[in-house]
């Protein structure tokens, strides 16, 4: 009877552990996400009110150098690669207009509070 007991409050402890350790895991990985969407890990320098053409934005086109047209404005999103949710999908834009793409019902509300962070200027001639 007494190592019954025992083998029930053993197996009842181990239990409480595993519950205890996933919660823990999950809250962490949750608060690493939100942190890593909220703020690029550098912010860009430029000075306020600068203009870039289309030509010079379409250079910036890779992956450790990503910048994009939403709305006539544009955004270095380099810092932001490695975390966007939808992996590769940045990249369908990268050095070019993604207004289109940035639209999509795919993207939360909250990325129209994100993006100010990665503005670095205007698009000098949006028709272009």
């Amino acid at each position: 009877m007494f190592s019954a007991v025992l083998a029930l409050l053993l197996l009842l402890v181990v239990i409480f552990f595993l519950f205890s350790s996933v919660r823990r895991v999950d809250k962490h990985s949750t608060s690493v996400t939100d942190h890593r969407i909220s703020k690029p890990s550098r912010k860009p320098s430029y000075r306020a009110g600068q203009k870039f053409t289309l030509v010079e934005v379409s250079s910036h086109n890779r992956r450790d150098d990503l910048w994009l047209v939403i709305d006539g404005k544009v955004y270095d999103f380099t810092s932001f690669v490695e975390d966007h949710p939808g992996g590769d999908a940045i990249l369908r834009y990268a050095g070019g207009d993604a207004t289109f793409g940035f639209k999509g019902p795919q993207h939360p509300d909250r990325v129209w509070d994100m993006i100010p962070d990665y503005f670095i200027g205007e698009l000098e001639n949006p028709r272009e």
